[in-house]
This record gives C-alpha cells, sequence and structure tokens, in this order.
C-alpha cells in the first residue's frame, strides 16, 4: 500500500472548529474545578521571584498536559508519520537537553494544519504545524520557534499566570489557566471562554502574556546558542513573518496572532542574539528530508510533485540535492513506479547506508511491491536499531497487520507500551490484533485505552463494561479491568471526586 497522500491522521477526529476547542477549555476547567473542594477561598500564592513553589507543582502541569494532549487528539488532525514525527521530536529532545529545567520529559507533535504556528501546553507537550516547517528556510528557524516554546514551559509561564489571579479562587485560576492552554490556538474562543468568568480578568492575562513572549524570546535564544543553533534565526524569522504580514494584509500568518510580533521585539530579540553569538552547527539533512516528504504527503498530483523535484534537481542549486532525490523517490512510490522508485532508494543507501529515512523508505517500497517478507524483515530492524520509537513501532506493527501476522503484531505492540508513554493508535492496532486473534476481552480493554488517550473517556467506560461482560476474563484480569473502571468512571464524574476525596 502507497504512502497515503495525505498525512494519517490518529483518529477519526472531527472536523477543526471552535467547538471541539471548546471542548478542550471546559474539560480542562472540570479537572481543575475538581480539586476546588479542597482549596476554597483565595488562593494563598507566593510573590513573584519567591523561591517557593508555585500554585501547580510539575507533577500536576504534567497532569494537565496529558488531559489536554487528550482532548487535542480529538479536536486536531495530528500527523501520523513516521520520519517527520521523529524528526521533530530528535529536534526538540536536542534542545531541551540544554535548558536549564530538567523537571519535564517533553512530547513535541506535529498538526496537520498548513497554517504557519507552534503552541506549548502545560508539563511539556508542544505542538508544530506542518505549515510552519515547510515555512522554515532552514533548520535554524525551526529550531528557534521550537526554543521559543520550550522556554513558556521552562519558565513556568502557565504557572505564573495562575499567581496573577491570586484572589480568584482555584476555578477562576483554572478557567483563566485553561483559557491560555487554549489561546495559543484559538485566541478568540479562550478570550470568549475568559468573558464567561470575569470580562475584568481579560486584559491583564492579554498583558501578561506579552510579557511572557519576550521572556520566551530571551530564554530561547540562549538555549539555541548553547545548542549550536544559530540564535540570529529568531528574530530573522520574525522579520520574515511580519514581512509576510504586510504583504497579505488581511491574512497574515497565524503564528503573529497567537505570537504577536512588532519592532520592538525583533530589535530586542536581535540585540540578545547578538549577544550570544557564537560557532554555530551545520543544519542536518534531517530536516530537508522531513521537508520533502511533507511536500509528498500533502500533494495531490505525485507525478507532478516528483517532476517538480526532477527540475530542482537539474537546477543544481540546492545545498542538499540527495533529499531532492529521496522526495522523488517518495513521489514516485506514492505513484506507483514501484521499480523508479527502488532504484533511487538503492543509490541514496549506496550513499548513505544508515540514515534513519532512506532505511524507512526501502521497507515502503518493498511493502508496496507486495514483498511482506522483506518488508517486515526491514521494520524490524529499524526498530531494533531505534527501541522505543514509538512512530516505527506503529509502522512495522502496521505492517505485521496488513500482511496476516497479528500475533507477532501484539507482541510487538504490547513489549512498546510495557516500556513507553502510552499511545492511542498504538492502542488501536492492539485492539485490532486481539480481536483477530479471537480475544474480545483483551481487545475492548485495549480500545478502552485507545478511547481514554483521545479525551473519549465515555466510550473508554463502556469497552472496560463490555470486557467484563466477557467469560474470557480471569478473576486476577477482571479485578484490574474493575479498578481501572472506577478510575475512569470518578474521572468522567469530577462532582463525585470531589465528594470521595
Amino acid at each position: 500500500m502507497p504512502l497515503a497522500r495525505r498525512p494519517r491522521r490518529h483518529d477519526h477526529s472531527p472536523p477543526r472548529g471552535r467547538r471541539p476547542l471548546l471542548t478542550l477549555l471546559f474539560a480542562l476547567v472540570g479537572l481543575l474545578g475538581a480539586a476546588a473542594g479542597h482549596a476554597a477561598g483565595p488562593l494563598d500564592l507566593p510573590e513573584m521571584g519567591s523561591s517557593s513553589s508555585t500554585v501547580l507543582s510539575a507533577e500536576q502541569e504534567r497532569q494537565i498536559g496529558e488531559s489536554a494532549m487528550r482532548s487535542l487528539r480529538s479536536a486536531l488532525r495530528l500527523l501520523d508519520d513516521p520520519v517527520v514525527e521523529s524528526y521533530v521530536q530528535n529536534l526538540g529532545d536536542r534542545l531541551a537537553a540544554y535548558a536549564n529545567e530538567t523537571t519535564y520529559q517533553f512530547t513535541f507533535f506535529v498538526v496537520d494544519d498548513p497554517s504557519i504556528n507552534a503552541f506549548a501546553m502545560p508539563g511539556g507537550y508542544i505542538g508544530v504545524h506542518v505549515g510552519l516547517i515547510l515555512a522554515a528556510e532552514s533548520e535554524h528557524e525551526l529550531a528557534a520557534v521550537l526554543a521559543h516554546e520550550i522556554a513558556h514551559v521552562t519558565q513556568r509561564h502557565i504557572a505564573r499566570q495562575v499567581e496573577r489571579q491570586n484572589r480568584m479562587g482555584l476555578p477562576g485560576a483554572a478557567a483563566i489557566l485553561a483559557a491560555m492552554v487554549l489561546s495559543q490556538y484559538s485566541p478568540q474562543a479562550a478570550q470568549a471562554a475568559l468573558a464567561t468568568y470575569t470580562a475584568g480578568s481579560i486584559q491583564m492575562a492579554i498583558n501578561h502574556t506579552r510579557a511572557h513572549e519576550y521572556e520566551a524570546d530571551r530564554v530561547g535564544i540562549q538555549l539555541l546558542a548553547r545548542a549550536g543553533f544559530d540564535p540570529e534565526a529568531m528574530p530573522a524569522f520574525f522579520e520574515r513573518l511580519q514581512r509576510h504580514a504586510r504583504l497579505h494584509g488581511s491574512a497574515p500568518p497565524e503564528i503573529l496572532s497567537t505570537h504577536p510580533v512588532h519592532a520592538s521585539r525583533i530589535a530586542d530579540a536581535r540585540h540578545r542574539a547578538e549577544e550570544q553569538r557564537g560557532e554555530t552547527r551545520e543544519e542536518s539533512v534531517a530536516f530537508h528530508l522531513a521537508q520533502a516528504r511533507l511536500r509528498v504527503l500533502l500533494s495531490r498530483e505525485p507525478r507532478a510533485v516528483a517532476a517538480d523535484f526532477q527540475r530542482e534537481l537539474a537546477a543544481d542549486n540546492h545545498g542538499h540535492p540527495e533529499t531532492l532525490r529521496y522526495g522523488r523517490a517518495l513521489a514516485l512510490l506514492e505513484a506507483r513506479e514501484v521499480a523508479a522508485a527502488q532504484t533511487l532508494v538503492a543509490g541514496l543507501l549506496e550513499e548513505s547506508p544508515d540514515q534513519l529515512e532512506y532505511l524507512l523508505l526501502k521497507a515502503e517500497v518493498e511493502k508496496t511491491a507486495g514483498h511482506a517478507e522483506r518488508s517486515a524483515e526491514s521494520y524490524r530492524e529499524l526498530v531494533e536499531l531505534y527501541p522505543g520509537n514509538v512512530a516505527l513501532t506503529r509502522a512495522y506493527a502496521s505492517t505485521l497487520m496488513e500482511f496476516g501476522r497479528a500475533g507477532e503484531a501484539r507482541t510487538l505492540l504490547r513489549d512498546h507500551l510495557r516500556y513507553n508513554e502510552a499511545d492511542a493508535q498504538l492502542y488501536h492496532l492492539l485492539a485490532r490484533a486481539h480481536s483477530e486473534l479471537g480475544e474480545a476481552a483483551a481487545a475492548h480493554q485495549a480500545m478502552a485505552e485507545h478511547y481514554y488517550l483521545n479525551g473519549n473517556v465515555h466510550r473508554a467506560v463502556e469497552q472496560l463494561r463490555q470486557a467484563l461482560r466477557r467469560d474470557d476474563l480471569g478473576a486476577h484480569e477482571r479485578a484490574r479491568v474493575n479498578a481501572r473502571l472506577e478510575n475512569m468512571e470518578l474521572e468522567s464524574n469530577p462532582r463525585r471526586q470531589v465528594s470521595n476525596p
């Protein structure tokens, strides 16, 4: 089966729009509001700059971020592609390794949206739009945006915003907190939500956000320099966005709505970048490979894209011509010109035998050509080379399922989920594997986790109830399912949680 002509979605998500985003907002408000019974009256918060802890611990931030991600998976299109996902996570990890604050375990994900934008959520969850990756003219520019978002997290801007609302009590602070998460994706919906609580808080929240932007620039520029990226990429990208906004008038890049750029901010960023100037690393070929792959995935005319890559190769003015050959091979594979794609892949691997993107493309070519054993073996080798890589594991499991090897897929998925962070799509594949093997109770449990991670607790609860009706559920497993069911029912009913602390 060839590559999808559009990036695949992690789940059968509803169309984009304000309603799912508002659902995210109210889910977050409910999550924090459930704790209101333990904190009546004004919050006793420290002054800014105090060494005492803020109202939110790092663990609480992580829990809020996880809850937000569960809702986002059902509200947004998330890219499901092993190359681009792995690249963005690796780039983010390289930057985060140089952050002063090491409390957070960062998760970077890609939103299938052509607009130029990125956003951060509590606990280290950072989303990057496909449009931003394609708009970046260098890896340094993309790294600059990620560094800015990492700084929003490490500087605890969300927790500090709650401190600003210290007379509102926890329910009001929860509304502000949830709206801040939402504001980085949909400012209009966030302001509407704030207005439902108190109109007087809106301007203070906006002003504080401007201060956060300056601080995220400062910390992000320091982070870029430490990680070996060009710190001047940040003000340079700002300037290019501003020029783009002037040219397009009423339709500026979306990132300018969530991260306002003006002359004084650019000047400040440029001054700070000059102070941090030093040796910079060369941008990786992986950046250009990710861009080439996105060009193919987003196209509905693979042969036309293949011709575009060929013209660019003939022009001979690209710094990384091998990435153009890679893009052409992908496009030819998508057009089902398998033999031509295979020839290009063989040449790429001869030059760079250890390049992950080329090895994965080889497995994709084998899969499309119907060579089940060779394809599965290629994926197995990749998973062994990159253990814990969720995107590769997903691709390998999908291939095993496609070629009727459900037992192997089940073992692979169970092992991965036992030692790595939960993933909704992996649980969906695991449910399929259990179902094909006739293990109905286990299939219901896996689907419950799939729905839970996609923010649909009610459907998750129903799946667990169906599992409990099965005769093939052992006593030990039944007790475990009952415990999981009780936890989910508590989460889906915050009032019950408060009344039974």
